[in-house]
Formats: structure tokens, C-alpha cells, sequence
């Protein structure tokens, strides 16, 4: 088992990830961004499986197209939203990720977490995402 290599939040940006599932993670959530729809396809092709399987509270999505359109609905409902990595464990082709939105100010809002499934070439074939919002929260 290969420890991942991540940082805090502040130090993301200062420091070199050499974890190739931390690489394509980042990838995946700057995916969310407000950014061209040619990109956004471009950054996910690069990183997630065809058949990619993306869960959440609200419906499961299945393909990058599924998936694009949901990262697409998510900037109509939240326009310069985005995400950022906090934290992140894993073994094998498995991890937890902790992740914080972030609104077009830039101000921190509600955490979450995906647990995250690689295949063999480390490209992401699976994520089921959990927010820490109060309709998910059993305890």
C-alpha cells in the first residue's frame, strides 16, 4: 500500500503531487468550474473512465456526457462555484476525498466527501459523493 501524497488546502498550490489518483481528483473537481464546455470534456476524457458512474443524494449518472451535463446544471445553479481538495486516503485503486465548495467570491462553504474507484490505468470509474449538508446528515 502506497500512502497518497496530499496537502492541506493552503499548500496544494505550493507543492508538486506526485499521487497520480491525487492528480486526476484535482482534475476531476477543477471540472466543475465555470469554465468553456470544450475544456471541461477535454479535462474529464483525460481522467475518468467512458463508463464513468457518478452517485449522488439526487440521482446516479452514468458516461462523461451524464456526467458533463451535471457539472453543466451545477454552474447554471451555482455560477463560479467550484471545489477544492482538503484532504485525501486511499489504498490500492480506492480513496476518500474531502472536498469544500467554494462560491464565485471565493468564500468556503459546505464540505463533503467522494469515495472514489480507479481502474487499472488510475483513471476514475467510479465516485459516490456525500455533502455534509443537514438532509445527509444521520448524526
Amino acid at each position: 500500500m502506497k500512502p497518497l501524497s496530499c496537502h492541506t488546502s493552503r499548500s496544494l498550490s505550493n507543492h508538486a503531487m506526485t499521487d497520480v489518483r491525487v492528480t486526476a481528483y484535482e482534475t476531476y473537481l477543477s471540472a466543475w468550474s465555470a469554465i468553456p464546455a470544450d475544456e471541461r470534456l477535454r479535462r474529464l476524457r483525460a481522467i475518468v473512465t467512458d463508463g464513468i458512474v457518478f452517485k449522488n443524494a439526487m440521482k446516479t449518472r452514468t458516461g462523461i456526457a451524464d456526467l458533463v451535463a451535471h457539472l453543466e446544471g451545477f454552474q447554471g445553479r451555482s455560477p463560479g462555484g467550484s471545489f477544492r481538495l482538503l484532504a485525501m486516503l486511499g489504498w490500492d485503486d480506492n480513496v476518500m476525498a474531502t472536498w469544500q465548495f467554494v462560491d464565485a467570491k471565493g468564500e468556503a462553504g459546505f464540505t463533503g466527501y467522494d469515495i472514489v474507484a480507479f481502474d487499472k490505468d488510475h483513471r476514475i470509474e467510479s465516485i459516490v459523493m456525500f455533502s455534509n449538508v443537514p438532509n445527509q446528515t444521520l448524526k
